[in-house]
């Protein structure tokens, strides 16, 4: 997922979390918890693609990042 499909679905859970807060029931709690487990996981993988973006692609070691930032490249991709 890219960032803008992350904020998306993050948004999509909080409001679903915040239409279930005046519902009562058992029901209505587990459906709380999923929205909340799921917030927890879209703001973890956005800090985490935040994280990559600041330190270059994911998947990329320094050596190929150095490659690829000169200004020609040496390993010619």
């Amino acid at each position: 997922m890219n960032r803008q499909a992350l904020e998306e679905e993050l948004t999509v859970q909080e409001v679903i979390l915040d239409s279930l807060q005046d519902e009562a029931g058992e029901d209505a709690e587990v459906q709380r918890d999923e929205a909340r487990r799921e917030i927890v996981r879209l703001k973890r993988m956005l800090r985490t693609l935040s994280m990559t973006a600041a330190g270059g692609e994911a998947g990329q070691d320094t050596s190929t990042r150095a490659c690829h930032d000169a200004v020609s490249c040496l390993c010619k991709c």
